[in-house]
Protein backbone atom coordinates (compact mmCIF):
# COMPACT_ATOMS: atom_id res chain seq x y z
CA UNK A 1 0.00 0.00 0.00
CA UNK A 2 0.84 3.66 0.29
CA UNK A 3 2.80 3.22 3.53
CA UNK A 4 5.06 0.66 1.87
CA UNK A 5 5.75 3.12 -0.96
CA UNK A 6 6.82 5.77 1.55
CA UNK A 7 9.15 3.35 3.33
CA UNK A 8 10.56 2.12 -0.01
CA UNK A 9 11.46 5.68 -1.01
CA UNK A 10 13.35 6.12 2.28
CA UNK A 11 15.20 2.80 1.97
CA UNK A 12 16.14 3.46 -1.67
CA UNK A 13 17.50 6.94 -0.95
CA UNK A 14 19.44 5.70 2.08
CA UNK A 15 20.94 2.84 0.03
CA UNK A 16 22.07 5.30 -2.65
CA UNK A 17 23.58 7.57 0.00
CA UNK A 18 25.40 4.59 1.54
CA UNK A 19 26.71 3.48 -1.87
CA UNK A 20 27.93 7.01 -2.65
CA UNK A 21 29.67 7.30 0.73
CA UNK A 22 31.37 3.94 0.26
CA UNK A 23 32.48 4.88 -3.26
CA UNK A 24 33.94 8.19 -2.09
CA UNK A 25 35.39 6.89 1.18
CA UNK A 26 33.15 9.01 3.42
CA UNK A 27 32.59 7.40 6.82
CA UNK A 28 28.85 6.96 7.41
CA UNK A 29 29.27 6.91 11.20
CA UNK A 30 30.83 10.37 11.29
CA UNK A 31 29.07 13.57 10.39
CA UNK A 32 30.28 14.59 6.92
CA UNK A 33 31.34 18.18 6.37
CA UNK A 34 29.13 20.63 4.50
CA UNK A 35 31.46 20.41 1.50
CA UNK A 36 31.30 16.63 1.24
CA UNK A 37 27.52 16.67 1.63
CA UNK A 38 27.10 19.17 -1.21
CA UNK A 39 29.25 17.00 -3.46
CA UNK A 40 27.08 13.94 -2.85
CA UNK A 41 24.04 14.56 -5.00
CA UNK A 42 21.74 11.58 -4.53
CA UNK A 43 19.14 10.71 -7.18
CA UNK A 44 16.87 9.09 -4.60
CA UNK A 45 13.38 7.84 -5.28
CA UNK A 46 9.90 9.20 -5.81
CA UNK A 47 6.50 7.55 -5.54
CA UNK A 48 2.98 8.69 -6.35
CA UNK A 49 -0.15 7.18 -4.80
CA UNK A 50 -3.70 7.87 -5.95
CA UNK A 51 -6.33 9.70 -3.95
CA UNK A 52 -8.07 7.83 -1.18
CA UNK A 53 -5.23 6.27 0.78
CA UNK A 54 -5.85 6.24 4.51
CA UNK A 55 -3.99 8.71 6.69
CA UNK A 56 -3.57 5.82 9.13
CA UNK A 57 -1.48 4.10 6.46
CA UNK A 58 0.72 7.12 5.77
CA UNK A 59 1.29 8.75 9.19
CA UNK A 60 3.88 6.34 10.63
CA UNK A 61 5.81 5.80 7.39
CA UNK A 62 5.93 9.60 6.93
CA UNK A 63 7.46 10.00 10.39
CA UNK A 64 10.02 7.25 9.66
CA UNK A 65 10.97 8.75 6.28
CA UNK A 66 11.42 12.25 7.69
CA UNK A 67 13.51 10.87 10.56
CA UNK A 68 15.80 9.21 7.98
CA UNK A 69 15.88 12.22 5.67
CA UNK A 70 14.67 15.57 7.02
CA UNK A 71 14.86 16.99 3.49
CA UNK A 72 12.44 14.38 2.11
CA UNK A 73 9.05 15.55 0.90
CA UNK A 74 5.63 14.06 1.62
CA UNK A 75 2.75 16.03 0.13
CA UNK A 76 -0.47 15.62 -1.79
CA UNK A 77 -0.45 15.83 -5.59
CA UNK A 78 -0.50 19.63 -5.55
CA UNK A 79 2.26 20.08 -2.97
CA UNK A 80 0.27 20.57 0.23
CA UNK A 81 1.43 18.75 3.37
CA UNK A 82 -0.70 15.76 4.34
CA UNK A 83 -3.02 16.54 7.23
CA UNK A 84 -3.16 14.28 10.28
CA UNK A 85 -5.90 15.82 12.39
CA UNK A 86 -8.07 12.81 13.20
CA UNK A 87 -10.94 14.33 11.18
CA UNK A 88 -9.74 13.84 7.60
CA UNK A 89 -9.00 10.13 7.44
CA UNK A 90 -8.15 9.83 3.76
CA UNK A 91 -5.62 11.58 1.57
CA UNK A 92 -8.18 12.89 -0.90
CA UNK A 93 -5.64 14.59 -3.17
CA UNK A 94 -3.25 11.63 -3.40
CA UNK A 95 0.27 11.34 -2.04
CA UNK A 96 3.66 12.19 -3.52
CA UNK A 97 6.75 11.17 -1.57
CA UNK A 98 10.39 11.77 -2.45
CA UNK A 99 13.82 11.48 -0.90
CA UNK A 100 17.14 12.36 -2.48
CA UNK A 101 18.29 15.52 -4.22
CA UNK A 102 17.02 14.81 -7.74
CA UNK A 103 13.79 13.14 -6.61
CA UNK A 104 12.89 16.10 -4.38
CA UNK A 105 13.43 18.54 -7.28
CA UNK A 106 11.21 16.38 -9.53
CA UNK A 107 8.61 16.23 -6.73
CA UNK A 108 8.56 20.02 -6.35
CA UNK A 109 8.34 20.54 -10.12
CA UNK A 110 5.55 17.96 -10.53
CA UNK A 111 3.41 19.26 -7.68
CA UNK A 112 4.02 22.87 -8.73
CA UNK A 113 2.78 22.15 -12.24
CA UNK A 114 -0.20 20.10 -11.07
CA UNK A 115 -1.28 22.84 -8.63
CA UNK A 116 -1.66 25.22 -11.60
CA UNK A 117 -3.38 22.79 -13.97
CA UNK A 118 -7.10 23.61 -13.85
CA UNK A 119 -8.16 20.48 -15.74
CA UNK A 120 -6.21 18.28 -13.31
CA UNK A 121 -7.65 20.08 -10.28
CA UNK A 122 -11.15 19.66 -11.67
CA UNK A 123 -10.51 15.97 -12.40
CA UNK A 124 -9.53 15.26 -8.78
CA UNK A 125 -12.34 17.45 -7.42
CA UNK A 126 -10.38 20.35 -5.96
CA UNK A 127 -11.56 23.96 -5.93
CA UNK A 128 -10.53 25.67 -9.15
CA UNK A 129 -9.90 28.95 -7.35
CA UNK A 130 -6.10 28.68 -7.51
CA UNK A 131 -5.65 31.48 -4.98
CA UNK A 132 -7.28 29.32 -2.30
CA UNK A 133 -4.84 26.42 -2.65
CA UNK A 134 -2.60 26.73 0.35
CA UNK A 135 0.87 25.42 -0.35
CA UNK A 136 3.24 25.45 2.58
CA UNK A 137 6.84 24.40 2.06
CA UNK A 138 6.75 20.64 2.85
CA UNK A 139 9.34 20.12 5.56
CA UNK A 140 9.71 17.76 8.49
CA UNK A 141 8.21 20.42 10.76
CA UNK A 142 4.86 20.59 8.94
CA UNK A 143 4.48 17.08 7.57
CA UNK A 144 5.15 15.08 10.71
CA UNK A 145 1.95 13.73 12.22
CA UNK A 146 0.75 16.10 14.92
CA UNK A 147 -0.91 14.90 18.14
CA UNK A 148 -4.66 15.23 18.31
CA UNK A 149 -5.95 18.17 20.44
Amino acid sequence: GCGNKILYVGRRSQAQRRERCEATGVNLSSSPSEKSLSQQSIVGAISVAPAGSSSWDTASPTAVLLALDPLARVTDLIGRPLIYDGVRLTNEAGVVVSSGDVAVRVHEDLTGRLSKDESFLSMIGLDLNLDRIEKAPPTAANTLPQPLP
